[in-house]
């Protein structure tokens, strides 16, 4: 017998809905299908708002650090070759201003530090990613996943603005436990309490 959990959960489309009046994506009444009801949770919604919220946030450091300076130049200090073949240090950024850093910006420690939250956030990202799907494909839980997931992305900001601010291995390895934890805990939910189907 089919255990699912939508099953429990009465139907949100009425006789008239603003939104899904003519039937829409999801169809309503006697053509709403379990998926319908279950991407109808508000739970369902709230999960997928966090990760947009965690894509919006990487989004924006991935695009500050490209004002901070430029990833494919050095430090603005270079080195040329004399006649005697002794190396003499150079400043290349003799260019100050707007017209040196639209020329040739130099890499700055905040490009650095901003590159590291970065590089962070997309590998988060790309968890949280697999798992969400996965719970809404299986149709599991959605308010425990909700809050896990909400979970995720505090500490996700706090995580990457402390990689911007310090470098710590004990610190990676600390909030790498954290995250791996929660993406397994999610990853075990959408299979005990989801997938579940007419064969059960």
């Amino acid at each position: 017998m089919s255990h699912h959990p939508s099953s429990q959960r009465g139907s949100p489309f009425g006789d008239y809905d603003p939104y899904y009046g003519g039937g829409g994506y999801y169809g309503r009444g006697d053509r709403a299908s379990d998926f319908s009801l279950f991407m109808m949770d508000p739970n369902v919604k709230m999960y997928w708002v966090a990760f947009f919220s965690l894509l919006a946030y990487w989004g924006l450091v991935w695009f500050l650090r490209h004002v901070f300076g430029d990833g494919h130049y050095s430090s603005g200090v270079n080195t040329r070759t004399t006649e005697d073949g002794v190396a003499v240090p150079q400043n290349t950024d003799a260019t100050g201003g707007y017209r040196g850093w639209i020329q040739r910006p130099g890499t700055s420690n905040a490009h650095n530090r901003l590159t590291r939250a970065s590089q962070v956030l997309g590998d988060l990202i790309l968890m949280l990613l697999s798992v969400l799907v996965l719970n809404t494909i299986g149709q599991s839980r959605t308010r425990i996943v909700m809050i896990l997931t909400w979970v995720f992305f505090g500490f996700a900001v706090f995580w990457s603005i402390f990689e911007a601010a310090k470098e710590s291995h004990v610190a990676r390895f600390l909030f790498g436990m954290i995250f791996y934890g929660i993406v397994l805990a999610i990853g075990i939910l959408s299979f005990t309490h989801g997938f579940h189907g007419f064969f059960d």
